[in-house]
């Protein structure tokens, strides 16, 4: 999957400050997400949205200051999961109707 994402940057210090982020704070996003979401295959979801988000934008990200691109994923994942709140209650509905 890391080589799906650094395929979408073009400088090789940016895939290499990805690849910092992807290894580093994968399995904390998941847990944020997880959090938020209340279901494991939403939060995925979830972190591999906001990491492609990421690796789109890496000319943006805060990668001088290890605290500032810390607190800039995680906002960032967590942005992702309380985007897929919506879906995630319209199918919860739609699963009660069904039963």
């Amino acid at each position: 999957m890391l080589m799906f994402y650094t395929a979408l940057i073009d400088a090789e210090e940016e895939k290499i400050a990805f690849e910092h982020i992807y290894y580093t704070y994968r399995k904390r996003m998941l847990k944020i997400a997880e959090r938020i979401l209340m279901n494991h295959e939403d939060a995925e979801d979830a972190v591999q949205n906001a990491l492609l988000g990421i690796a789109k934008t890496m000319k943006t990200v805060p990668t001088g200051c290890e605290s500032e691109l810390r607190a800039y994923v995680f906002t960032v994942v967590r942005n992702a999961a309380f985007a897929l709140l919506p879906n995630q209650a319209k199918r919860e509905q739609c699963i009660e109707l069904s039963v």
